[in-house]
């Protein structure tokens, strides 16, 4: 194995970093990687004299973006953001200011106040999918050419593989499950959706003798309230139930333990107790 050599200047440099890391009590293991991540980019730096350290750092990580693993990336992006607090005593925000499409925005904007205020999601969880739908929509109106009415499962599948192919297969399922969910969202708000997008499959689960999802066919889904015989009082609350799946989206446990008194007849709502999240939903 070759050996690298460094001038004394960088060596002075990374004991330095390694006092400032054991007095911050980072551990060992993450000393050492990240030392590995400061010693490449110093030597980079050395070649590079002509940048300030922020514009350095800057132009490491981009290259090392378009060459290293993600995983990899992160390790060194975190080694040089500690490395520059530590000459700065300032933190370094790495990515620049990235100037938003008000049209994508504006869309993102009311998907952010369905999720919270109809289907209640916690905001971690919110934005969360606002991130994974924002990359997406840049991904596929980034020439503003392409109608959100006009995208299939095709232009989906082609995201997937173009931009997230690096993703272990749980983490695909996620971004794919915010896609979804943002269709369901157009399609709340009346704006046409192509039905191919509901039939997606997200990733297999990564455990043993797991399996893909399955999906139910739109005709067989609306033939659910042609089952019941509403000339009967079984068939009535039995199409009453099928209601709570299909247009009020209850969980069968929440559909399970209504009872009139949850029904405000006069005013037309339902209030839903005890939640998944433990909160009253109405």
């Amino acid at each position: 194995m070759s050996t690298i050599k460094v001038s004394a200047e960088i060596k002075r440099e990374i004991e330095r970093y390694r006092q400032f890391m054991l007095e911050n009590e980072y551990t060992s293991q993450s000393t050492i990687g990240y030392i590995t991540h400061l010693s490449r980019f110093l030597r980079w730096a050395d070649e590079n004299p002509s940048l300030a350290l922020r514009e350095s750092i800057t132009e490491f990580l981009s290259s090392q973006c378009e060459t290293s693993s993600p995983k990899n990336f992160k390790g060194c992006r975190a080694a040089l953001r500690l490395y520059y607090r530590m000459l700065k005593n300032e933190n370094l925000a790495i990515r620049p200011h990235k100037e938003r499409n008000s049209k994508i925005e504006a869309v993102i904007e009311q998907f952010y106040d369905y999720s919270i205020n109809i289907k209640r999601m916690r905001p971690s969880s919110v934005i969360s999918e606002v991130a994974n739908v924002r990359g997406f929509l840049e991904y596929i109106l980034n020439d503003l050419s392409c109608n959100l009415e006009n995208i299939t499962a095709h232009d989906i599948r082609d995201f997937v593989v173009n931009r997230l192919a690096h993703l272990k297969g749980s983490s695909k399922g996620r971004e794919i499950t915010a896609i979804r969910n943002f269709f369901r969202f157009q399609k709340f708000e009346g704006v046409p959706v192509h039905e191919s997008i509901f039939l997606l499959p997200l990733s297999p689960a990564i455990w043993k003798k797991s399996a893909f999802p399955t999906t139910m066919d739109e005709n067989i889904f609306n033939g659910l309230h042609e089952v019941p015989d509403n000339r009967t009082p079984t068939g009535k609350r039995d199409s009453c139930i099928i209601l709570c799946f299909t247009e009020l989206t209850l969980r069968c446990i929440e559909t399970a333990a209504l009872s009139l008194d949850n029904f405000n007849w006069r005013e037309g709502y339902v209030t839903v107790r005890n939640t998944k999240k433990r909160l009253d939903r109405t």
